[in-house]
């Protein structure tokens, strides 16, 4: 009997060893996919609101944790791409915009000029004026 506890205590030392780091690796991978989740979640709410600045900041926070907790897989870098992506993305959907109001102007111009030269008749005018303006 005494020859047995010593064995047991060598087979057993290392297998709570084996099943502590498995526990502990497991962890860590729960919180990696937690973080990761709540990183693409934070991104999703600031394409919807580019402009919000509190947005900003949390999807920076998640990011920073996220890099923290799996830095080979994501790092500062790739989180400042994905936020200067959403951030151009919405700039670039503002130009268009403001591109597309400026076209509309001109386009109303010209229609106008159209019909002040008598080269349309009024009903053709008010039909296209009424589709230039629809497309707003």
């Amino acid at each position: 009997m005494n020859d047995i506890v010593p064995f047991l205590l060598c087979l057993g030392v290392p297998v709570l060893i084996v099943v502590l780091y498995a526990f502990y690796w497991e962890q860590q991978q729960k919180a990696k996919r937690i973080a990761r989740d709540n990183y693409i979640n934070a991104l999703e709410q600031l394409r919807q609101d580019p402009p919000n600045n509190e947005l900003r900041e949390a999807a920076l926070d998640h990011g920073r944790r996220y890099a923290r907790l799996a830095p080979k897989a994501f790092g500062e870098i790739q989180m400042m791409n994905d936020l200067n992506a959403i951030q151009q993305q919405y700039q670039t959907s503002l130009l268009e915009a403001q591109s597309t109001k400026g076209d509309v102007k001109t386009r109303l111009a010209n229609l106008e000029s159209l019909y002040n030269q008598e080269v349309i008749t009024k009903e053709e005018y008010e039909t296209r004026r009424n589709q230039i303006l629809s497309e707003l």
